[in-house]
C-alpha cells in the first residue's frame, strides 16, 4: 500500500511538472542552523504574472508538506523563509511552486536538499528573520489543523493557512502556557502529558494540492 501510494504521488508530482514548464531559478541553500530560521531565494520568471509563489518544505521523507509564502523584491527576486528546524530534523527537502492569476502552478522548481546543522552559517536579511518572529505556515492535509508544525518548533509561528485557504492565529502555538500545565509539546510537535504538579498537602506531512 506504501508504494503504491508513493507510486501515485510521483505520477501527481511529474503531471504538475509537465504543466508548469516555466523553471525557476533557486539559489543554492547549503545547510540550515537548528532553531534557527533560514531564508530561499529564488530569481522570478521574467514576463511571467506571478498571484503567489510558495516553499514547500518537510522533515526529508518525514510526513506531509507544509508552506510558506515568497515575498517580491524590486530586484526581480523573491524570498520566503523556513520556520527552525527541531533537534531531531536532520534534512528538509523543498521546492518552490509559482501560481498564476487562476491559481494554478505555472512554475515549478526541482525538488531540493539541504541538511540541519548545529554549526551552519546562516545569512539573513533583517526583513527576513523579522518574518521568521511572525511566521504564517500554510497546511496540505485537514490532520495538520491544531497541531505544530512537524519537526519544526513553536517560535515564530503565529498564524496557520489551513487547506481551504483560510487563514487563522495558530490554535496550537499561540497558546499561552497555563501556570499549571496539564500538556507540554514535544520539538517535533507531539504532544505529551507530563507528571502534574505535586499537590500542597500530602493527602502535543507526491506534491500537496
Amino acid at each position: 500500500m506504501t508504494a503504491r501510494i508513493a507510486a501515485s504521488a510521483l505520477l501527481v508530482m511529474a503531471a504538475g511538472v509537465a504543466e508548469a514548464s516555466i523553471p525557476v531559478e533557486v539559489r543554492d541553500l547549503s545547510c540550515l542552523a537548528k532553531k534557527e530560521n533560514a531564508a530561499v531565494v529564488i530569481t522570478l520568471p521574467a514576463e511571467t504574472k506571478v498571484s503567489e509563489g510558495r516553499l514547500y518544505f518537510r522533515r526529508e521523507i518525514h510526513g506531509d508538506y507544509y508552506w510558506t509564502a515568497f515575498h517580491p523584491q524590486q530586484d526581480g527576486t523573491a524570498w520566503a523563509v523556513f520556520p527552525r528546524p527541531d533537534n531531531e530534523n536532520k534534512s528538509i527537502e523543498f521546492y518552490v511552486d509559482l501560481l498564476g492569476e487562476d491559481g494554478k502552478s505555472i512554475a515549478l522548481s526541482a525538488q531540493k536538499l539541504a541538511p540541519v546543522k548545529d554549526d551552519c552559517d546562516v545569512d539573513m536579511t533583517g526583513e527576513q528573520r523579522s518574518e521568521g518572529n511572525k511566521l504564517t505556515v500554510g497546511e496540505t492535509t485537514p490532520d495538520q489543523r491544531d497541531k505544530a508544525v512537524s519537526w519544526f518548533l513553536c517560535d515564530g509561528v503565529t498564524q496557520r493557512i489551513d487547506v481551504e485557504g483560510k487563514r487563522r492565529t495558530d490554535d496550537f502555538c499561540g497558546i499561552r502556557p497555563s501556570p499549571f500545565p496539564t500538556q507540554a509539546q514535544s520539538d517535533h510537535g507531539i504532544v505529551i502529558n507530563p507528571r502534574p504538579p505535586r499537590p500542597v498537602s500530602p493527602a502535543r506531512p507526491e506534491r500537496p494540492r
